[in-house]
């Protein structure tokens, strides 16, 4: 459920001689991931006898990477406004003096704020006012703060710290075994970075000793417990499994390799160089996309095992990257190949795919999937519903 309503901020100013730079309101919220700051700046360069006033974005996880205008931001309406009190009889009023609309289909990375230069003219200001935002129309959900506001950057010397600890036996308890590859990584750091290694290593691996059937061994003799990767979240494919195994010794050579390691992980489903950049981005916070020469393939990778393992922020920036990087040549194959599988993606490709279809039918990509419908396990239904969008059942009847 959510509720479209009015919904406004504001601060007061006092001893506004004395101020001398820029002042910031505490971080207000329009809905649980969109987050603003009114920025007041005493003195406008161009004409010192006038302040200037912004709203200013505060960018989500998503919208940090994004090269494009926030869309979700141009969907609301504001008005910054100057308010003074007077005395009206015994009590004070808030009487607005100025106010002015902002256009807020324009806010992006690049740029962050919008307001007026010449505002209002200090001379004819007491020496304290309130400044406010009015948004005629925010969606409030009824949902606690997900998450901290975005704040200051990681130090790169803890990043590094942190780094030269993964994939390193000696000091590792978590080993995955990815498609031949062997990676080193610490549950500790795994637990706070990502739900799905939390219930693992919390609680599932707990609940899978007590269940399964095959946890009560005599000593020295190894435990495997198999867990569907549909018991952590849904997702496209349920045939996929993650294998935990308990690595008692098989042999004194191999118990001294393994005598820092708890849990053994078995990874089928994804490569290891995948893999092993989650692993990177839940050490360190930071992703490279273009690791590969195809940067778009590595994304839609690091998408869908981001997506498995439940790393929020990861998959919110690898979809930033696929949505920053459809064109005409790619949309269709994206469509068709993998975009289907997850509503959120698919919304965005099949309606860039409508919006150009004039063009996106002509591409080579487009094509391709046409020649070879079978390497597509959904094409019918995906062109089902491309057609749907394309010519809507009002104008199939004409």
């Amino acid at each position: 459920m959510s509720l479209r309503s009015k919904g406004s901020s504001e601060f007061t100013l006092s001893d506004v001689g004395k101020i001398t730079g820029e002042v910031y309101s505490p971080p207000f919220a329009t809905s649980d991931d969109m987050f603003w700051q009114l920025k007041f700046v005493p003195s406008f360069k161009d004409d010192p006898d006038y302040f200037s006033l912004f709203l200013c974005a505060i960018p989500n996880a998503e919208e940090e990477h994004m090269a494009g205008v926030w869309s979700r931001r141009g969907t609301l309406s504001a008005t910054l406004y100057l308010r003074i009190q007077s005395l009206c009889g015994q009590e004070y009023t808030g009487q607005y003096v100025k106010t002015f609309i902002i256009g807020m289909d324009n806010f992006c990375a690049k740029w962050g704020g919008y307001g007026l230069n010449r505002f209002y003219k200090k001379s004819l200001l007491p020496n304290a006012f309130t400044l406010g935002v009015e948004f005629d129309s925010a969606m409030f959900r009824p949902l606690a703060q997900a998450g901290p506001l975005p704040g200051k950057p990681i130090p790169e010397a803890l990043l590094e710290a942190w780094t030269e600890h993964l994939n390193k036996s000696d000091t590792a308890d978590v080993q995955f075994n990815v498609q031949g590859t062997t990676i080193y990584a610490n549950s500790v750091i795994l637990v706070k970075r990502s739900d799905y290694f939390s219930r693992i290593f919390q609680q599932k691996w707990a609940e899978l000793q007590k269940t399964d059937s095959n946890s009560t061994t005599a000593a020295g003799e190894s435990t495997t417990a198999s867990v569907k990767a549909t018991d952590k979240q849904p997702i496209a494919n349920n045939s996929e499994t993650t294998t935990i195994s308990n690595p008692d010794a098989e042999s004194a050579l191999e118990s001294s390799k393994l005598n820092n390691i708890k849990y053994v992980i078995d990874v089928t489903d994804f490569h290891h160089v995948t893999f092993l950049e989650m692993l990177k981005f839940l050490y360190t916070d930071k992703v490279n996309f273009d690791r590969r020469e195809d940067s778009h393939k590595n994304a839609l990778d690091l998408f869908a095992i981001a997506d498995k393992y439940l790393v929020t922020d990861l998959r919110q920036r690898a979809k930033a990257k696929l949505c920053r990087d459809l064109n005409d040549n790619n949309a269709a194959e994206l469509l068709f190949s993998a975009a289907w599988k997850w509503p959120d993606l698919k919304d965005v490709v099949m309606t860039y795919v409508v919006e150009n279809f004039s063009r996106v039918r002509r591409s080579s990509g487009f094509k391709n999937v046409q020649r070879n419908s079978d390497a597509y396990p959904r094409s019918s239904e995906v062109l089902m519903e491309l057609l749907g969008l394309l010519i809507p059942d009002d104008e199939s009847k004409q």
